[in-house]
């Protein structure tokens, strides 16, 4: 097993995140943000629950084991933190007992109302036990979401452990917040309790009685939860054997994904806001659980979907926006599957049936010829200022429609009627000789024939293809090793991430997960007249990955301008995508 170790003079390596396969977690950043510390999830909940555990000393190296977290501080003293693989606790250790304050956020993730907040502190059961209540408040501001009311508690046990409880508030600087322009940038928090011990289990739960049970139940068997946690964490892991450089960073992104994915084998998009569990996103991720041999996880998170799939799907189980391309992926991925000859008869029917209603009522909706999407139901579901949101016939909608064909020919030996149509609009509307456009009538350029290029790559020859991309590459290059996700010539075009206000999202910001799947295409394109974009691509994801953001996993995007890791800490796709190229490149034979 690798160790990850982050080392930075004078100030705490920039954080860790560790999960388990309830859902819970427990994130850590060095520019404090409402999303940070431990978090549970209960049914379709997550609740924020511990806001910080701070030891005396200053933080000064982090080594990231993968299923624990170590960190020293100064005076000599080591931490330790572990999330137990089934329950909603976080097992933390200290080397040298001293004062430790407990500070406690409970809310739910999102609610940032600050009134109508209670805290109660007692004993029962050997264990410290803060019952927090959250109740609708008239002071607070209008427009704040109600979010209902609530209640969550607490339970911290260990043996020994002093509790000396403090109860106050603390004003605490949401400093990564601020520099998102994600609002409010203070919060109070809740100063519990000083404990002295050193070891001691944090329990939270919606039931009094579960939360006390969770937290000596964990303790009493802690030894084994460190065992099990590290167990788990290894049999993960696949056998693959890359070059040195790259092996470690393979490894890390395939420990994300494991922390990423659910025991009812369901995917969060990313961590620690984005854990939803969203559709285009897990269809995009599936196939690095092929390639980490783990096709039964790859086939669960596709079949799971499946029962949804139809002309348009929401883009997660909670959003209201529509995610058009999502059945294409889903598709595209069920037919990778069959074509290694891993769906059963009965599963191969199954896709067949809804492949084809599928491209049927697509067929009957086609305008023009062409899969027509409304504003913001693209991957760029974003908008900002007068810009469109992308409305229109988009090319990588068309090809993944296409790719959704090949699955359905390759299971049924025939053609469905829609290919061929297809192919041809595509060519007349989209191919003007040596551009494959990213939309009708629409000279935008954006990275998004990469994407189409992945799709289905039959729409041109490779000839084509190439001229495609020495067209786009000028535009959209970064010479760090990325490709903005617009022209740099566009009006729209920023350079640096602008934070929460979509004004660079999809704008300039570059995605490392289509930065991936880019390389793999120039690689598959002409390996040799591409290798300085793809060498280029696989540094700076690595680099990103490793030393940037929160070591160890790879984030959402980067400023145009220059590598940085901003946006979600721990974005799925991205470490998904960063096994399939390394795959690409050191493993497909």
């Amino acid at each position: 097993m690798s160790t990850i170790t982050s080392v930075a003079q004078a100030k705490p390596a920039t954080g860790f995140i560790l999960t388990n396969a309830n859902g819970s977690f427990l994130a850590i950043r060095e520019n404090t943000s409402r999303y940070e510390g431990f978090f549970v999830r209960e049914e379709s909940n997550v609740y924020r629950v511990i806001a910080g555990i701070l030891p005396e000393g200053t933080a000064e190296h982090v080594t990231n084991r993968l299923w624990c977290v170590e960190r020293n501080r100064t005076g000599g003293v080591a931490e330790r933190y572990v999330i137990p693989t089934d329950a909603n606790a976080v097992v933390y250790t200290i080397s040298k007992q001293g004062e430790i304050q407990l500070l406690l956020d409970c809310k739910k993730i999102y609610d940032n109302r600050s009134w109508g907040r209670t805290y109660n502190i007692s004993t029962e059961e050997q264990c410290l036990v803060i019952h927090y209540r959250k109740i609708n408040d008239p002071r607070e501001p209008s427009g704040i979401d109600a979010g209902g009311e609530y209640e969550l508690f607490v339970a911290v046990h260990g043996k020994p452990l002093e509790a000396l409880p403090v109860n106050a508030w603390v004003r605490q600087d949401c400093v990564f917040d601020r520099a998102r322009s994600s609002p409010p940038f203070e919060r109070y928090v809740y100063h519990a309790a000083t404990l002295k011990g050193t070891c001691f289990v944090v329990a939270a739960s919606t039931d009094k009685t579960h939360a006390i049970q969770t937290a000596k139940h964990v303790f009493a068997r802690k030894e084994r939860v460190c065992s099990d946690a590290e167990s788990s964490c290894a049999a993960f892991m696949s056998e693959a054997q890359l070059p040195s450089s790259f092996e470690t960073a393979w490894m890390c992104a395939e420990n994300a994904l494991r922390m990423t994915l659910s025991k009812k084998t369901t995917l969060s998009a990313g961590l620690p806001w984005f854990f939803q569990f969203w559709l285009r996103d897990t269809a995009i991720s599936a196939r690095a659980f092929m390639l980490m041999d783990k096709p039964l996880v790859a086939k669960k998170l596709l079949l799971s979907m499946l029962e949804d799939s139809q002309g348009k799907m929401k883009s997660n189980t909670s959003s209201t926006l529509d995610a058009i391309d999502a059945p294409g992926w889903i598709f595209l991925r069920l037919g990778e599957l069959a074509q290694k000859d891993l769906l059963s008869d009965e599963e191969e029917q199954l896709v067949i049936q809804h492949a084809g209603t599928y491209l049927t009522r697509v067929r009957s909706s086609l305008t023009n010829g062409l899969v027509k999407n409304e504003a913001l139901e693209t991957w760029t579901d974003t908008s900002f200022g007068a810009d469109d949101g992308r409305k229109g016939c988009r090319i990588e909608v068309q090809a993944l429609v296409l790719a959704t064909c090949k699955t359905y020919a390759f299971l049924t030996g025939t053609h469905h009627p829609l290919e061929q149509e297809l192919i041809v609009s595509i060519r007349k509307n989209f191919w003007n000789g040596k551009l494959l456009l990213d939309g009708v009538n629409d000279k935008t350029i954006r990275p998004n024939i990469f994407l189409a290029a992945y799709a289905c790559p039959e729409i041109l020859s490779l000839h084509e293809w190439e001229s495609c991309f020495d067209e786009v590459l000028p535009k959209l290059w970064l010479s760090w090793g990325g490709f903005a996700t617009i022209s740099k010539e566009s009006p729209l075009f920023t350079k640096e991430h602008t934070g929460e206000d979509n004004k660079s999202y999809h704008r300039g910001d570059s995605w490392f997960w289509i930065n991936n799947l880019s390389a793999i295409i120039l690689h598959r394109t002409n390996p040799k007249k591409y290798k300085q974009y793809v060498d280029k691509i696989l540094n700076a994801s690595t680099a990103e990955l490793m030393t940037l953001g929160i070591p160890g996993v790879a984030g959402e995007l980067s400023s145009a301008e220059h590598l940085t890791s901003e946006g979600c800490w721990l974005q799925t796709w991205s470490n998904a995508t960063y096994v399939e190229l390394c795959y690409e490149l050191f493993l497909k034979k």
